[in-house]
């Protein structure tokens, strides 16, 4: 901001003997971001810097300005009664919520940023999750919107470091930024630009609405969805059933209309209080909380997560953990109304949904990708893409755009879609082939060729194809991949029965 009026030589002179010959009594830091500072023993906010007696005054200063929304109306107990109260029973409501507890953990933790999209159809509530979330810090204003550009995002996200970040309909946002947004914004680092030393950066949780999924937006300009898209922005169901975005109505409702009209107002009328409170004491017992966050983190996952699961559900299920642990902290310490157990079962719920729509617990993203690819490909074309040529019926339309042929394997019991070498590349497009080859024959529904060896003991026969007779070719044989019908009947895991729940350590 600097100090004004030192416009001559003389007036810079005074000052200078002024500053040198007046010690310093106090040392203030001033910072234009929020969250931890002071090697993380303050947590500050546009409004107040929230530290232990002790601590050196940290005060926060933005030449941005900036209606972040936080903000304080009501009562701790007047917010618990007519705001959290709607998250007993209402998974959703439960896991925004708690998100807005966990956000600040990042740090502390160590854990990567990333977020939560709710996915559904337009009056399923979904704004209002994130209002309930928004309300354990501050007003309204706190929900932001993909309105807006990567780059525009970049000091949005910045400004709330180590806290939430609501996002409200993804659809807003131009398709072609969307996947480089999500990767932005759980690295917490912004573009390197000549005008700056280094590089904004932040850590934060985010929450997201839309009634499209990161597959879909991207799937419109004809780009995919990595599996690190999938990984930093977790997919769930809005709709929880009958209800939109609720799984049951309170007492005194209805209808689902009648209880998010009053989410909606009482998250305008109650708001700002728990979040400021859940830091005042996470400051005093910090180390107690992690220790106790890390024992229920593990607990969640040994409840949850299913066996055989792989890596990237692995790193999934952590940030719901964490979620959930920080959750029952908050319940604790008397900040929710909840009974404990509440965010572990709620928020489990949402994780379950999340797992329910994975095709497979033991391949990864893009194995699952693979097969997916093949199955629907299949699903769509089936004898209009492949030729019958073991069947000598005329009444069957000609195959024009023909990808391969279509055999039986009686010892299989199915039939085998042959893809023509060309035609399978053109299907994988890409994808990474050995991933796609791998995938197959992980789950069985690639037939290969025996290999056999010459005397030489030199491989003859390409271990990934098969070779099927075709009396219309010079030799009489044609190499292929040959994909079991039994694709078509890849789908959703079975549930395993939960354990128990226990309590949090106290």
């Amino acid at each position: 901001m600097g100090v004004r009026g030192l416009n001559t030589p003389r007036a810079k002179n005074l000052f200078n003997q002024y500053v040198q010959f007046n010690p310093v009594q106090e040392v203030i830091t001033c910072t234009n971001k929020t969250g931890w500072n002071l090697e993380n023993s303050v947590y500050v906010l546009p409004d107040r810097t929230i530290s232990p007696p002790d601590a050196k005054e940290v005060v926060y200063q933005s030449e941005i300005p900036a209606n972040l929304g936080y903000e304080q109306k009501g009562t701790l107990q007047e917010w618990k009664d007519n705001v959290s109260a709607f998250a007993v029973g209402n998974s959703r409501i439960c896991l925004a919520i708690c998100s807005a507890f966990a956000a600040p953990l990042l740090t502390l933790t160590g854990d990567e940023g990333g977020g939560f999209h709710f996915r559904g159809d337009s009056s399923q509530g979904k704004t209002r999750a994130l209002y309930a979330a928004g309300s354990v810090w501050g007003s309204h204003q706190r929900k932001q919107t993909w309105r807006a550009t990567s780059n525009g995002l970049e000091l949005t996200a910045y400004q709330h470091n180590d806290n939430l970040l609501l996002l409200d309909e993804m659809k807003e946002m131009q398709a072609k930024e969307i996947g480089a947004t999500v990767y932005m914004l759980a690295n917490g680092v912004a573009k390197k630009r000549m005008n700056e030393a280094v590089p904004r950066t932040w850590r934060t949780l985010f929450l997201s609405t839309g009634e499209l999924d990161i597959n879909t937006a991207l799937a419109s300009i004809g780009e995919k969805a990595y599996a690190g898209h999938h990984v930093r922005l977790v997919d769930i169901e809005a709709r929880c059933g009958e209800h939109g975005i609720f799984n049951v109505l309170l007492d005194g409702f209805s209808n689902s209309g009648e209880q998010a009209e009053a989410l909606l107002q009482n998250t305008n009328t109650y708001y700002g209080v728990a979040g400021i409170q859940f830091i005042e004491r996470l400051i005093l017992e910090k180390e107690a909380v992690l220790q106790a966050i890390k024992i229920a983190r593990k607990e969640f996952i040994e409840r949850y997560l299913p066996k055989d699961a792989n890596n990237q559900i692995g790193r999934v299920i952590n940030r719901f953990a964490l979620v959930a642990g920080v959750g029952e902290v908050a319940t604790l310490w008397g900040l929710t109304g909840w009974q404990q157990n509440t965010a572990f079962e709620l928020v489990g719920e949402c994780f379950k949904n999340w797992m329910y729509n994975q095709p497979s617990i033991s391949d990864s993203i893009e194995e699952q990708q693979a097969i997916e690819r093949v199955k629907a490909f299949i699903e769509k074309f089936n004898e209009s893409a492949f030729s019958r040529e073991d069947n000598h019926e005329n009444h069957r339309p000609k195959v024009i755009n023909k990808y391969g042929y279509i055999i039986d394997d009686f010892e299989a019991k199915t039939n085998l879609f042959c893809f023509q070498s060309g035609s399978f590349a053109e299907v994988i497009q890409g994808l990474d082939r050995k991933t796609v080859i791998n995938a197959l024959t992980k789950h069985g529904y690639i037939k290969k060729d025996k290999p056999y060896f010459s005397k030489k003991q030199q491989r003859t026969i390409s271990p990934n194809t098969y070779t099927i007779k075709r009396p219309d070719l010079d030799n009489g044989n044609a190499k292929v991949y040959a994909i079991y019908g039994t694709i078509l009947n890849h789908g959703h895991h079975e549930e395993e029965p939960e354990p128990e729940p226990t309590a949090l350590p106290a």
